[in-house]
Order: structure tokens, then sequence, then C-alpha cells
């Protein structure tokens, strides 16, 4: 089961919270991948599959980072990626 409004919530704030720690009054794509671990394993509930096949929370969050497309920076969408 997925982390639900409440894990969303919690990786929007935390983002917005790693920008403005860093100076920068926008959240980067960077900013949501290094939280979405952290802030969102707990919060899944596994199948029986998926444990007796040895996977865990963070293991599937991190497969599933690692397969969706990182959105273009606004430098690149202003000046096309080079």
């Amino acid at each position: 089961m997925g982390a639900g409004p409440r894990g969303s919530r919690a990786l929007y704030r935390g983002s917005k919270t790693l920008a403005a720690m860093a100076g920068r009054d926008f959240v980067t794509p960077d900013d949501v991948q290094q939280l979405a671990v952290p802030v969102l394993a707990h919060r899944l509930m596994l199948t029986n599959e998926a444990k007796l096949a040895g996977q865990d929370a963070q293991s599937i969050l991190t497969q599933l980072m690692d397969t969706l497309p990182v959105p273009p920076s606004r430098q690149e969408m202003l000046h096309g990626a080079r």
C-alpha cells in the first residue's frame, strides 16, 4: 500500500524546507529524491509476496526513483538541453 496524502504532504514540506536550508526559494528534483526514501519508506505496507522475496520498503522506493524520469530544470527549460 502506498504512502497516502500525509506522506506526499510530508515529502512536499520536507523538500521545501531542504530548499530553504540551501538558500533557495524553489524545490529541485534533487531535493525530492534526497528525501523520498527517508520520508516515505516507513509509510509503505509491503505485500507478503514482497516480504517473501526479501524486499524492503527502502529498496522498492530506490528502484522506483531510479525508473522515474527527472523533470528538466528551469535552466534547461529556458535555454533548451545542450
